[in-house]
Order: C-alpha cells, then sequence, then structure tokens
C-alpha cells in the first residue's frame, strides 16, 4: 500500500491502494475511513479476504476420479477461493469431458462451511450426462448440395480410424453452432439467401454412438438484379462499380458482398477517410430477385499524427519505423490500407510474436496517431549435431543464425534488423567454414548490403591431390517490382 504513516493524504492515490487490493485477489470486499485527528488524518481500512480451500471435493462422476478432476482443475487444499480460478476450473473439467465425448457435461460448485475460520471446502457437483460419439453427419432438406460438401464445411467430424488421435467424432456445443453457420453461409454465398439451418437432433444407433442429423431450409435461389449506393458523395459510383464482386445477373453471395464492403471501405480509407462505414441493404423483389444497397457514412478526413511503438525490448525504433508505410507517415492523408500493410510488414519479419496497429484521435484536431505495440520473440538459432559418412566417417556441424543482429551492439548482437548466419562442417577429409552479415536496409534506403567470408579444406581419396578454397565476397542489390531485383556483385577466392 502506497498509503502509509508521515506521507500526505491523497484521495487518489487511496483509490489506487483499493484497486490493488483487489487486483491481488486476497480480499472480498475493502473500505477506507478517513478521519480528521490532530496533526493530520487517521485511515483505517476495513478488509474482508478470502477464504481458503479446506478441502476439494466431487459429486456425480463416474467416468473419472476424483484425484484425476482435482489434478485437471488445476486448484488444490490452501490456495485462495477466487471467483475466476473456479470458473477456469469448471472449464477445464468440462473440456475434460468434452474430449472424451461427454457433449451434455454440467459442472457447477458450491461452498461449504468448515469450523476452521477463513476456511471452505469447494465441491463442483457434475451432470456428465451420456457418452455420444458420432458415427454419422447426414442432412435431410438439401437437394442443391451434396451431404459431402456440406460436411467439409464443419470442424465437427464423423468418428474415423484414427479418432483416438484427432478426437473426430466428439461433439462441442459452441463448435457445432459455428459450423451450422458455416454451412447457412455456404449457402448464402451460392445463392440461397433465406437459408435456414436448424437445430441438430442426434439418434442412438449403437452403444454410445449417435448419427447427427441437421435439417436445412434451402428456399429459392437468389440472383441480384441491381446494385445502388444511394447518397454517395465525394465519390462516384462509376468509381467504384468497376471494382465490385457482385454485380448485375450474378447469384447473390454473402461472401462477395462481405468482399465488396471490405473494398469500398478501403477505397474511401486510402483517401483519408478513417472511420468510413459501410452498410449493406439487402431488398427482395418479385422473382426472386435482390436490390442491394451499399449505403456509405464517409466520416471525416484525417492526416496522420505521432506514430507511437511500445513493446520494442531488443528491437531498435527505426527498425520497426522503416517498415511503416508511406501512407502511416506524420502529415500523410490518414490510409487505413496502408495501415493492415503495416502490420503486415512487421509480422512478416519474424522479429515478434506479437504485433499490434491501430489509430487513435490525436491531441490536434483532424489528425490520428498510430499506435504500434510489439512483443518481441526469439530470433536466434543454433544448430549442432553429428552424423556419419562413408567418406568422412564421423561428421560435425554446427550452425548459428541470427536474423535480428546488431555488428555495433556489443555483447548482445541483436536490434538492428541485420542477418548474421555462421556455419561449421567437419570431418576427416573435410572442413567448411562461412560466415556472413546482411545489412537489409544499407544507409537508411532499401538496399541490401551483403558480405561473406568462407573457407573450405578438401581431401581427395588420392595421395596426390587435395584442395583448399578460401574467399570473400560482397554483394548490392535492390528490388525492383514485385518479383524481380538487380544485384551487383564482387568475388575474391584463392585455390590452393
Amino acid at each position: 500500500m502506497a498509503v502509509a504513516a508521515g506521507k500526505k493524504y491523497s484521495q487518489t492515490v487511496l483509490d489506487e491502494d483499493i484497486r490493488t487490493l483487489y487486483s491481488s485477489g486476497l480480499v472480498d470486499d475493502v473500505k477506507f475511513y478517513a478521519k480528521n485527528v490532530e496533526g493530520g488524518v487517521e485511515v483505517t481500512a476495513e478488509v474482508v479476504t478470502r477464504r481458503l480451500i479446506a478441502g476439494l471435493g466431487f459429486t456425480g462422476n463416474s467416468k473419472f476420479t476424483d484425484r484425476k478432476l482435482a489434478n485437471e482443475s488445476g486448484l488444490g487444499v490452501g490456495q485462495i477461493l477466487s471467483d475466476e480460478q473456479i470458473i477456469q476450473a469448471r472449464k477445464k473439467v468440462e473440456k475434460l469431458y468434452l474430449d472424451y465425448g461427454y457433449p451434455d457435461i454440467e459442472v457447477k460448485h458450491g461452498l461449504q462451511p468448515t469450523a476452521r475460520p477463513g476456511y471452505a471446502d469447494l465441491v463442483f457437483v457434475l451432470n456428465e450426462g451420456d457418452k455420444n460419439e458420432i458415427r454419422n453427419i447426414r442432412f435431410e432438406g438439401n437437394s442443391a448440395f451434396k451431404d459431402a460438401d456440406l460436411r467439409k464445411e464443419m470442424s465437427t467430424k464423423q468418428k474415423g480410424f484414427f479418432s483416438w488421435f484427432t478426437k473426430s467424432g466428439r461433439i462441442n456445443a459452441v463448435a457445432l453452432d459455428e459450423d451450422l453457420e458455416r454451412v447457412a453461409d455456404y449457402y448464402r454465398s451460392r445463392g440461397y439467401w433465406k437459408v435456414r439451418v436448424g437445430i441438430p437432433k442426434r439418434l442412438l444407433v449403437a452403444n454410445e454412438q449417435v448419427d447427427l442429423i441437421i435439417p436445412v431450409n434451402e428456399g429459392a435461389k437468389y440472383t441480384v438484379n441491381s446494385v445502388n449506393f444511394p447518397n454517395l458523395t465525394v465519390f462516384t459510383p462509376k468509381e467504384l462499380m468497376p471494382a465490385l464482386t457482385l454485380i448485375q445477373g450474378m447469384p447473390f453471395s454473402s461472401k462477395k458482398v462481405r468482399d465488396d464492403i471490405r473494398m469500398i471501405r478501403d477505397y474511401f480509407g486510402s483517401r483519408g477517410y478513417a472511420d468510413a462505414a459501410v452498410v449493406p441493404d439487402v431488398r427482395e423483389i418479385s422473382g426472386s430477385k435482390v436490390n442491394i444497397f451499399y449505403r456509405v457514412t464517409r466520416g471525416k478526413i484525417f492526416k496522420v499524427g505521432r506514430v507511437n511503438i511500445q513493446g520494442n525490448v531488443k528491437s531498435q525504433d527505426r527498425v520497426i519505423r522503416r517498415e511503416v508505410a508511406e501512407g502511416m507517415r506524420p502529415g500523410e492523408n490518414f490510409n487505413s490500407v496502408d495501415l493492415e500493410s503495416t502490420k503486415r510488414r512487421l509480422t512478416n519479419l519474424n522479429y515478434f510474436s506479437d504485433v499490434q496497429v491501430s489509430s487513435v484521435n490525436s491531441s490536434q484536431s483532424g489528425y490520428r496517431d498510430v499506435n504500434i505495440l510489439v512483443g518481441e520473440t526469439n530470433t536466434g538459432n543454433v544448430n549442432f549435431g553429428m552424423g556419419f559418412s562413408s567418406v568422412d566417417n564421423i561428421v560435425g556441424f554446427v550452425n548459428l543464425e541470427q536474423t535480428n543482429f546488431d555488428v555495433t551492439n556489443w555483447g548482445r548482437f541483436t536490434g538492428a534488423g541485420q542477418r548474421f548466419s555462421a556455419s561449421l562442417r567437419a570431418g576427416a577429409l573435410r572442413k567448411d567454414f562461412r560466415v556472413s552479415l546482411v545489412e537489409p536496409w544499407f544507409m537508411g534506403k532499401k538496399l541490401k548490403l551483403g558480405g561473406e567470408l568462407y573457407y573450405r579444406d578438401l581431401l581427395f581419396l588420392s595421395e596426390e591431390y587435395d584442395q583448399t578454397n578460401a574467399g570473400a565476397s560482397i554483394w548490392l542489390g535492390k528490388q525492383v517490382g514485385r518479383r524481380a531485383r538487380i544485384e551487383g556483385r564482387y568475388r575474391f577466392e584463392k585455390i590452393e
């Protein structure tokens, strides 16, 4: 606690102490009372601490023992009775049963008081239900598509030969709901705008095996009569129409509607309208046809303010900043497409375990700040081993690689985005050594400068002949377009 005798009293500090105590997970309730006394303020804290687990029990379980469930829950005697941990324990127990084919498992819990103050028994009450594994998944009411085509859209699978390994045949309610939506979207993306996928039925066909029967009401197949942009301002429908994937005369497709929404939003977003929103309005007309209206709210034009970088404990700011797309540079019109491009570029570096790129309102009106948050990951790699060759007999090798190298950072040698590699291979008749360094942004420009040193000593199966190669090379290259690059290389080699 920051509140202490002799320190200045502050309600802000007191509020922070309350938050700290709650976040510790040790208390159920905290109250502070402040009273003016001679020479200062008297602060009294009233705290209700959380109870501890005196005993952990399970009822209703026959598939697994109490010990197995206790180990799975992650809870134990003496731990704090935290609501969050209890909920997590219930989920872990439920997952255990789901993985073993018990789709109807229910887990509840209760607390029982004990004679020991500050302690309580935690009891989990289970309703295991019956074990059900899927023998077959079939659909009722489908004529446009075969069962096999619809099953491909589902993550829920029929039981197979490798079910013991793949866990196929298990029923998970959450995954099944997602599967039903995927099946419906499969129809909607092929013209069946009003398809309805019903609640699956389980038909017991053998001991612990069921057939999963999914009802489908396909409805009519719809085609697009027209595509419209009502009340569109700044840009005209003629500018957007050529890029649409769903146009007049095509079968309706929910997937293409989503693609076109993304295209329209990107069109506005790449021109400074960071808050552009697109709402589709699909209206049925006679003869199984629909009119599609894209209602666009463009918002205001923004410029890029500050680009803030956080989380890079190893990588230098400039390594991240140089990957920021041109439309994300301070002062430029904000470009939402380049926002995604920046995230993709940083992810493709493979320097970070997580990359988050977002925009927030700037303190300066009409500007958006860009926040880049990264999580560093290991970029070094060491491989070594031994092998056997009919020529060399025993062969040993060592490979070192660092993809985020910094030749000037003595001690750590990381953070500048350079690529360093070294390899050594040695056997009875052969010795190879190679070391290379590549700077991908030479002189701050997108020019790759690389250098390599190598040495090879090779003894041939002859008393009169062996060969030693030692050399170095340096090269400079530049990417030209997406698929081409130009490169100049100088190489020096001595052969004995």
